[in-house]
């Protein structure tokens, strides 16, 4: 009977709205000469004359009948389509998360269609509020709400969810369209709330990406070529995530296993390599990186240890200059760590350590001075 009465409202005008919902809005903007409403339901519009209160009623009724009687049988209805969901819970084809997610996808977007039906017949379309939510999110709360009061269902979606992903971050074939919208259906608030797909999908980035940069640095030490790696795996979760209320978490975890756990070892390996070579394009790189995860302090270590190491080698060459290595550190730290304050500081401590010492001008004095002081004003 439910569905009859859904295939019932269902036949489009325009391609959009049912004949039924045309009728009755043209009816209320409109209407017949013999009935001017004085003060319309819905969205109509205010005119002077009054119309016969039963006939209107009774002609909106008819309309409004069909919808507000779905409306109160939709929580049967919603468990009913998951108990008929639940018998690909207990296939043993776990490879394949698509026999219970795409049922479950169409479902949701069935639902949401009938949903926006019943909100435009009645005029609400996320205005009007109940106990101070809205009736539009009230809604779209519904099945997410039966959906974890159904357990086992409930779990096996979770874990389609999360193989799901771990096939796109794989690079394997996957459903994008069906991956978004139950990812949409599950970051309600709803599931806030619950933590329902939260914690599981940061313990799996975790696992995931802790795995990967391990196999990568296994394969090559190369700073340069794990850098663009990390560089390309932040930006491929920052597209697909950024949406998601968690996403600030979740950049917590790649910051941390890409490049936290593995920060002092590949700068030991690659940063005096980089400096050396003057490739400055990965040196921004690196910063860039650094400074998102919060994590400028090794960089700081490493170019301490860099100028300190160097300097002295300087020193005790003949033909070297001193001066020529500090204006190239500081034109990197300039222009390739963006000024960066920390960086600025650790060099000039570091040249002092190394017998140079800087001689302001009286015009320095007198304007003061910004940004790393100029080699010509240091001396030994």
């Amino acid at each position: 009977m439910l569905n009859q009465r859904w295939e019932e409202t269902d036949t489009d005008h325009d391609a959009e709205y049912p004949i039924d919902v045309v009728n009755l809005e043209s009816a209320m903007v409109n209407p017949p000469p013999n009935i001017s409403p004085a003060v319309r339901v819905f969205k109509l519009n205010l005119v002077i004359n009054k119309p016969d209160p039963k006939v209107y009623l009774d002609e909106a009724w008819k309309f409004l009948k069909p919808a507000l009687t779905s409306i109160g049988m939709w929580g049967i209805y919603i468990s009913t389509t998951l108990e008929s969901l639940a018998v690909h819970c207990n296939d043993d084809d776990d490879d394949d998360p698509s026999l219970l997610l795409l049922p479950l996808e169409k479902f949701w977007l069935e639902y949401g269609e009938k949903f926006k039906l019943i909100c435009s017949i009645g005029g609400v379309q996320g205005r009007i509020k109940f106990l101070e939510r809205k009736v539009w999110g009230l809604g779209f709360e519904l099945l997410p709400t039966k959906l974890f009061l159904a357990s086992q269902v409930r779990d096996k979606v979770r874990t389609s969810v999360l193989l799901l992903i771990t096939d796109q971050r794989l690079g394997k074939s996957v459903n994008l369209s069906l991956l978004k919208n139950l990812m949409l259906m599950l970051n309600g608030s709803v599931s806030r709330e619950l933590r329902f797909l939260e914690k599981p999908f940061l313990d799996s980035t975790a696992e995931f990406y802790a795995a990967e940069a391990k196999q990568v640095l296994e394969q090559s030490s190369d700073l340069p070529h794990y850098l663009k790696h990390v560089d390309q795996r932040v930006g491929e979760e920052k597209k697909k995530c950024k949406s998601l209320p968690l996403f600030s978490r979740l950049q917590d975890e790649l910051n941390r296993e890409l490049l936290g756990v593995h920060a002092c070892a590949i700068l030991e390996k690659g940063f005096e390599k980089l400096m050396d070579d003057r490739n400055f394009e990965e040196l921004s790189r690196m910063y860039d990186l650094f400074s998102q995860a919060d994590l400028v302090g090794h960089i700081n270590d490493a170019l301490s240890s860099y100028i300190c190491k160097t300097g002295e080698k300087i020193l005790k060459e003949e033909g070297s200059s001193l001066a020529e290595f500090k204006a190239r550190v500081d034109k990197i730290c300039f222009r390739y760590f963006h000024d960066d304050p920390l960086l600025e500081k650790t060099v000039q401590t570091c040249f002092e350590g190394l017998g140079m010492s800087f001689v302001p001008t009286k015009e320095m004095l007198e304007l003061g001075s910004s940004g790393p002081f100029p080699t010509s004003h240091w001396c030994f």
